[in-house]
């Protein structure tokens, strides 16, 4: 009951937000990320279409850099920022999948394109 009404609340905040409805039903996402997303300024399906994966998840390196034993140490810097849902620790993959979906209008689109077009 209670994930119920956390969940409600954040709803009703996507919602202020102006983040579409379309968004909530792409895949891996909860509303939770849609607040996330709505307020880093993604609201439509196309502001989220137009992202790579390493904006929007963090994606792991799959080995360290290497370095030449005689380099200088690298400088410390702070923490990558990663994407604007990293810390919902989705993989690529899932970063893929809810980019592609998000970008499936596009297809739908160019598919009626070509339907109405002479041959």
């Amino acid at each position: 009951e209670a994930l119920d009404r956390r969940d409600a609340a954040n709803r009703e905040l996507r919602t202020s937000l102006g983040v579409e409805d379309a968004l909530a039903e792409l895949p891996h996402l909860n509303e939770a990320m849609l607040v996330t997303l709505g307020k880093a300024g993604i609201k439509t399906l196309d502001d989220l279409a137009d992202l790579a994966t390493d904006e929007l998840v963090q994606k792991k390196r799959a080995e360290p850099r290497r370095r030449a034993e005689n380099a200088a140490p690298i400088k410390t810097r702070p923490e990558d920022k990663g994407g604007i849902l990293a810390a919902y620790n989705l993989s690529e993959e899932q970063g893929n999948e809810i980019i592609m979906a998000a970008r499936a209008h596009w297809f739908e689109d160019e598919g009626d394109a070509n339907a109405d077009s002479p041959q």
